[in-house]
C-alpha cells in the first residue's frame, strides 16, 4: 500500500511539473516558478513537496499537527503586536471577550523562525533560491500564514526580497488556473469603496478608519474612477456596481467567523441599519463576480473556517463568485503603512501580475515601515498569471 501511495504521489506530481512546463512554454508564468503543495495524513503528519518543472525537487515529511500549527500561527500574531492591534481598530461585538496572549510570549524573530522551520524545513528551504513564483498550495491554516515575512535563506532575507507569492486553494484550481493578467483589460471598469458610513450600535464597537477613505481616494485616482464612500458606499450600489466591475477595491471594515463563515463573514457597507450592510460571504459565493483582481483592504479578510484546501470565508467566495485573484489581509494595520502598499500595489499592477505587484509593494513599504506587522498581512489567492 505504501509503494501504491508513493508511485500515486510520483505520477501527481509528475503530471504538475508537465503543467507548470506547459503554462511556463505559453508565457503564462516565469520560467523560475515552483509549486509547494502541503497535504495532512490521517495520523495528523504534515507531508510538503516542491514541484518544478523538471519534477519533485524536494519533500519533507513533519510530525507538526494543526493544533501545533495554529498555535505558531497565534504566537506570531502576538510577537507582531497584531492581536493587540484588532482590539483597537478592528470592528468586533462589545460582549466579545478579549483574547488572552499565549502563555510565553515569543520575540518576532523566534517566532518567524518557528514557523519557518515548520513549514521550510531546510530540505524545502534549499531549494528555494532562483524562483521568481511560488505557488502555494496549503492546507488547513496554512493559508494564514505570513509567508512573505519567513525566512528560509539562512539569513535576514525574507521570502518577499526574493520571490512573489500566490495561494492557490487546492491543486485542481492551479489546473485549472484563470485567464493572464492585461492591466488594461482588468483596469477597465473599476470599483473602489473607501470608508462607508455605518450606523451606531448597541451590539458592536466600530472604530473610525478615517485612513481608508484617503487610501481609496488615492486608489481611484489611479485607476481614472470616482470611488464610492461614506454615506454613498449603499451596499445596494456597490453590490450593483460589482456585478459588471473588472476590478473591485474596497477599503473599510469586515468581520470574520469561524463558527459561521459564510453568515459570520461580511464587508461592512453602508445601509439604513448597521446589519443591513453586511456584504455576507453566502451572498457572494452565490453572486457572479468576473473581476480579474479584488482587493479587500479590509480586517482579517483572509479568516475564516480552517478546512482542508485553506480558509471557508470571504476570500473563497470571491473565488467562488468567479473573481480571479483576490488580494486579502490576515489582520488590520496602520493606516498609513497600507495607503502607501495599496497605492504602490495598484502602481505596480500596471506593469506586472498582480503576485509581483503585491510582493514590489511589500518591498517598498518596508524600507519605511520595516515591522511585519505593517507590511505582511497580505496574501494573494488565485490565479498565478
Amino acid at each position: 500500500m505504501q509503494a501504491t501511495a508513493r508511485n500515486a504521489e510520483q505520477t501527481s506530481t509528475g503530471q504538475l511539473a508537465k503543467r507548470l512546463q506547459r503554462q511556463i512554454e505559453a508565457g503564462a508564468l516565469p520560467p523560475s516558478t515552483a509549486l509547494l503543495f502541503y497535504t495532512r495524513g490521517a495520523d495528523g503528519s504534515l507531508t510538503m513537496c516542491l514541484v518544478n518543472p523538471t519534477g519533485v525537487v524536494a519533500s519533507a515529511l513533519s510530525a507538526t499537527d494543526e493544533s501545533s500549527l495554529l498555535k505558531s500561527v497565534q504566537a506570531l500574531r502576538w510577537a507582531y503586536g497584531v492581536e493587540e492591534l484588532q482590539q483597537v481598530r478592528a470592528a468586533r461585538r462589545s460582549a466579545e471577550p478579549v483574547q488572552p496572549p499565549p502563555d510565553v510570549l515569543l520575540s518576532p524573530g523566534t517566532a518567524e523562525t518557528n514557523l519557518t522551520g515548520m513549514l521550510l524545513p531546510p530540505s524545502i528551504a534549499s531549494t528555494l533560491a532562483g524562483i521568481e513564483h511560488l505557488i502555494i498550495v496549503p492546507a488547513g491554516s496554512i493559508g494564514t500564514v505570513p509567508f512573505p515575512a519567513l525566512k528560509p535563506f539562512g539569513n535576514n532575507d525574507a521570502l518577499v526580497d526574493r520571490t512573489s507569492i500566490t495561494i492557490a486553494p487546492s491543486l485542481a484550481e492551479f489546473e485549472n488556473s484563470g485567464s493572464k493578467w492585461v492591466a488594461a483589460a482588468a483596469f477597465a471598469r473599476p470599483l473602489v469603496v473607501g470608508d462607508p458610513s455605518l450606523p451606531v450600535s448597541d451590539e458592536w464597537v466600530i472604530p473610525p478608519l478615517p485612513g481608508a477613505r484617503a487610501e481609496a481616494k488615492d486608489v481611484a485616482k489611479l485607476l481614472k474612477s470616482k470611488g464610492l464612500s461614506g454615506d454613498k458606499a449603499l451596499r445596494s450600489a456597490v453590490v450593483e456596481r460589482a456585478l459588471e466591475a473588472s476590478v473591485i477595491y474596497v477599503a473599510a471594515h469586515g468581520s470574520s467567523d469561524p463558527a459561521r463563515p459564510l453568515d459570520g463573514g461580511f464587508l461592512m457597507l453602508s445601509g439604513p441599519t448597521l446589519e443591513s450592510g453586511w456584504w455576507t460571504a453566502r451572498e457572494i459565493q452565490t453572486s457572479r463576480l468576473p473581476a480579474e483582481l479584488a482587493v479587500l483592504s479590509a480586517c482579517q479578510t483572509g479568516l475564516g473556517q480552517v478546512h482542508d484546501g485553506g480558509m471557508i470565508g470571504l476570500t473563497r467566495a470571491f473565488q467562488l463568485a468567479g473573481t480571479q485573484r483576490v488580494i486579502m489581509s490576515l489582520w488590520n494595520v496602520d493606516d498609513e503603512a497600507t495607503r502607501l502598499l495599496m497605492t504602490r500595489l495598484i502602481t505596480y499592477a500596471a506593469e506586472h501580475p498582480p503576485a509581483e505587484a503585491l510582493r514590489l509593494a511589500m518591498v517598498d513599504t518596508r524600507k519605511d515601515y520595516p515591522d511585519p506587522a505593517l507590511w505582511a498581512s497580505f496574501l494573494m489567492f488565485g490565479s498565478a498569471r
